[in-house]
């Protein structure tokens, strides 16, 4: 058996797939003939650490649920007309404050982006090697019901914060029950300084409040997901047309 063939029966029998394939391209390739016997091995391992880290970032893609998986910042439209703040966004772009207990809050009309940022900054985060979720918030309600009745709360929390980020998808969307209150007042306590929350709703922060029907609840509840919270206030073009229709139409 020739001293490749032995070193490919090796790499196989170590599940080092990113080697053997690196080993088949200096093979094939004249240009790593020339290289020392550091400079390859060093290539052989870079490609078996790129390989590993692809397979990682594909699983972490599949389980982030992400409803936009090719949403990028690269792509977010930073025209002026839609309230990005363009300083806010390139220092958020480094998904640093992720780790930093700090959560994003995305608020706006239908149609104007607000999902597709959340997912892109979902998508950033994968890149970063971090577990994302992508959820609504009335799925996220059942599940915990669910896993309550089955006697199964503690494991199912003790996953839900294991992501490092939690994107919750237009909240408010549906009225909540006072239960639902109380169990998104749980998920939220649970998740303090272990997930950043990334939030998105058709209703401005200032009106949150009034969705709530247990005021204490809704005291608890914003106070830990709002104070620490960076925002973005999305506008779309076709509400601003819409709104601009509406005022001529009553004048």
């Amino acid at each position: 058996m020739s001293t490749q063939q032995t070193l490919r029966n090796q790499l196989m029998e170590l599940k080092m797939n990113g080697a053997l394939q690196g080993l088949e391209k200096q093979i094939m390739d004249q240009k790593y003939y020339g290289l020392d016997f550091e400079e390859r091995l060093i290539d052989l391992l870079q490609s078996e650490i790129q390989l590993k880290s692809r397979k990682k970032m594909d699983t972490l893609l599949k389980k982030s649920n992400l409803k936009y998986r090719n949403a990028t910042l690269l792509d977010i439209d930073l025209n002026p007309k839609r309230n990005i703040n363009r300083s806010m966004f390139n220092s958020l772009s480094d998904c640093l404050w992720m780790n930093q207990g700090k959560n994003l809050i995305i608020t706006g009309s239908t149609g104007c982006g607000k999902t597709w940022l959340a997912c892109a900054y979902g998508n950033q985060a994968i890149l970063n090697q971090m577990q994302v979720l992508f959820t609504r918030i009335n799925i996220l309600i059942t599940e915990v019901n669910v896993s309550r009745a089955s006697g199964n709360y503690l494991n199912y929390i003790d996953k839900l914060t294991k992501n490092h980020v939690i994107i919750l998808d237009d909240l408010f969307v549906s009225k909540m029950t006072l239960n639902d209150e109380y169990e998104l007042l749980e998920i939220v306590e649970a998740t303090v300084n272990k997930c950043c929350l990334i939030i998105t709703s058709q209703f401005a922060v200032k009106d949150w409040f009034a969705q709530f029907s247990n005021p204490t609840l809704a005291d608890a509840i914003l106070d830990r997901i709002v104070h620490n919270a960076y925002r973005y206030e999305l506008i779309s073009e076709t509400s601003k047309r819409k709104s601009e229709n509406l005022m001529t139409k009553f004048k």
